[in-house]
């Protein structure tokens, strides 16, 4: 593969975009399609879609299991029109699977654009 660098034990990940979000104390994604995103930061909004960055979903477990939380909140889930019930459902038992328990994940009611 030319032009591809770092070695299989390199502590770089494939998608640097996914280097970029700050997390906070608790992990904000988005389902868009059947993608999950994080927001980009704790201070950012949102509801606006464009604040977010691609993930996969073992970063959003991983981000999970290290979060503090908000009141035994540790992920907040948000939903665009486009989602589909598949990568909710993906999503909500890998939680299960990883050990986060139900009161701390809270969904969020408004469906984005």
């Amino acid at each position: 593969l030319a032009g591809v660098q770092g070695t299989i034990d390199s502590d770089q990940t494939t998608t640097p975009s996914e280097n970029e979000p700050e997390i906070g104390s608790v992990v904000n994604v988005l389902i868009d399609g059947e993608q999950y995103k994080v927001l980009n930061s704790p201070d950012a909004s949102w509801t606006d879609t464009d604040n977010y960055t691609p993930v996969t979903l073992d970063r959003v477990l991983s981000e999970t299991k290290r979060a503090e939380g908000d009141s035994g909140v540790k992920i907040r889930i948000a939903r665009r029109g486009n989602s589909l019930p598949e990568a909710e459902v993906k999503l909500r038992e890998s939680l299960r699977d990883a050990g986060i328990e139900p009161v701390e994940i809270e969904e969020r009611d408004m469906m984005l654009p």
